[in-house]
């Protein structure tokens, strides 16, 4: 009997061990499972941290880019304006000029034309002269 009671009692421990061994491999599995779902859950907020990260980069260079063109477009419109400012005075002094020139050839036409008629006043004057020397000869 107590060789019954013995075998017994150790059919129960083996049964409790395997139940024990069960019960550690049930809750082994579970946190694998758990540290499984855990990693995918730090994986999850690894990859939305990322893409908050990236849209952030993104949004920062878009503005980025936006100042730049905005400040390029001001400094084009202040370099047209400018270079508009420029050209007025230069196609200001050039009609100043131009009027300067013509008035210029007006005054020496005006002056050749005197000239012309002073050398042919001199011209008849000379051969009045040499007409009233010549009668004068005459007369002598």
């Amino acid at each position: 009997a107590k060789e019954k009671h013995e075998a017994k009692l150790q059919a129960e421990r083996r049964a409790a061990a395997k139940a024990t061994e069960e019960l550690v491999k049930g809750r082994e599995e579970e946190l694998r499972a758990d540290a499984m779902k855990e990693r995918k859950a730090q994986q999850k907020r690894h990859e939305e941290e990322l893409a908050a990260a990236v849209q952030t980069a993104e949004i920062s260079v878009s503005t980025q880019m936006q100042a730049a063109a905005d400040e390029m477009e001001v400094e084009s419109e202040r370099l047209i304006g400018e270079l508009e400012r420029r050209a007025a005075v230069a196609q200001e002094a050039t009609e100043k000029v131009e009027a300067d020139l013509n008035q210029t050839r007006a005054k020496v036409e005006e002056h050749d034309d005197t000239i012309y008629d002073l050398n042919n006043t001199l011209k008849e004057q000379y051969a009045k002269a040499k007409e009233m020397e010549e009668a004068m000869r005459q007369r002598e």
